[in-house]
């Protein structure tokens, strides 16, 4: 297992590392008094508006605002809000995240004023260095922002570096607005006793914020659910948490996720009183899992995404799934967040579920 560890570990930092270097704080950062603001899945855009409906704008799209994987309806990782940097100023350089996009052969009035964000030097290195395209920093206008800086000299060039690396430029900014969320739902309440409870229970940590209770509880496995409120457009989440022996690397497959989360909500997420009433995976869609490999306290886990359905047919909805091993006990953990928001947009609730799974740890 631990072969298994290193392997993926090595793997996911090797794709980080096309990325030109970590965060950089912005050395006069110390100026600021006023935090950023703006609203969860947000993205301002500063580019030549002229560059917005071809080719470059497109693959922008493409990398930020694709359609989230396994929601029922399409919707954005990210809401793009473009604006020309001769009109960048004021409180849009508040926002929490901001891309700037340049292209050095852009001879346009908007396309000087972008490169007067970069010095002589930095515009020298690009010219030399194709392969340079992107550039991360902290706190450049406001406390708690991250500015992307995505740059090339030809919008091919950037066109190119952008596609091939998408993955990572949009992890960047969905993994802090995570860290984001995650401080949003704990500074409501956090259920400490529930979250006690849960780790008493399944050993392991997770930190379960209000509103959700315990529904159901047994050996190795817990229930939690906050239920909705269709007035307020507020989704239905629940939790389940469920470990048992770890033998191989084969529990990660889809298969066999499948066979165990059904398994569980055939035994748990259940109505006895009517027919064929709990919770299976979706499984006319190919794949049936979107899978992805995370690193989670230098440790290993698979992330899963995915629909449920109840097995006669008369519910269903998005669900997101993590499973990890623990060495030290010698088991696998399966944690999964499903909501039920009929009529609603899924996004936020998705985004919060992930937060909320997000804080899993293994016990040391």
């Amino acid at each position: 297992m631990t072969k298994l560890y290193a392997y993926a570990l090595a793997t996911i930092l090797m794709g980080l590392s096309a990325c030109i270097g970590g965060d950089q704080t912005s050395k006069d950062n110390s100026q600021f008094v006023v935090d950023s603001k703006g609203g969860i899945g947000e993205i301002v855009v500063v580019m030549d508006p002229k560059k917005w409906d071809e080719p470059l704008g497109k693959a922008l799209r493409n990398v930020f605002a694709r359609y989230i994987p396994a929601l029922p309806q399409p919707e954005s990782w990210f809401k793009l809000m473009k604006i020309p940097p001769s009109k960048f100023k004021s409180f849009m350089k508040r926002h929490h995240n901001i891309v700037i996009l340049a292209s050095l052969d852009n001879t346009s009035l908007e396309g000087r004023y972008l490169k007067g964000y970069f010095t002589q030097k930095s515009i020298d290195l690009i010219k030399k260095d194709p392969k340079k395209f992107m550039m991360r920093r902290k706190d450049v206008f406001a406390k708690g922002q991250r500015v992307m800086y995505l740059f090339g000299n030809n919008d091919t060039q950037l066109i190119e570096n952008m596609t091939k690396n998408k993955d990572q430029l949009l992890n960047y900014f969905h993994d802090m607005e995570q860290k984001r969320l995650t401080k949003d739902l704990y500074n409501i309440a956090e259920q400490y006793k529930l979250s006690n409870y849960v780790k008493d229970i399944m050993k392991v940590k997770v930190r379960i914020p209000a509103g959700f209770k315990l529904a159901k509880k047994d050996k190795n496995f817990v229930w939690l659910r906050k239920p909705g409120d269709a007035a307020l457009r507020k989704a239905d989440i629940n939790l389940l948490m469920a470990s048992r022996p770890y033998t191989s690397t084969k529990v990660f497959d889809e298969q066999n996720i499948i066979a165990w989360r059904d398994s569980l909500g055939k035994k748990y997420t259940n109505d006895p009183t009517l027919t064929e009433s709990y919770v299976v995976t979706e499984t006319r869609f190919e794949p049936a899992l979107i899978t992805k490999r995370i690193i989670k306290d230098k440790k290993f886990a698979v992330e899963y995404r995915g629909f449920w359905k109840l097995k006669n047919g008369t519910r269903g909805g998005a669900f997101i799934s993590y499973a990890f091993v623990d060495e030290a006990q010698k088991k696998v953990f399966y944690l999964e967040g499903f909501i039920y928001a009929p009529g609603m947009k899924k996004k936020d609730a998705i985004f919060q579920t992930e937060a909320i799974l997000r804080t899993f740890e293994r016990i040391k």
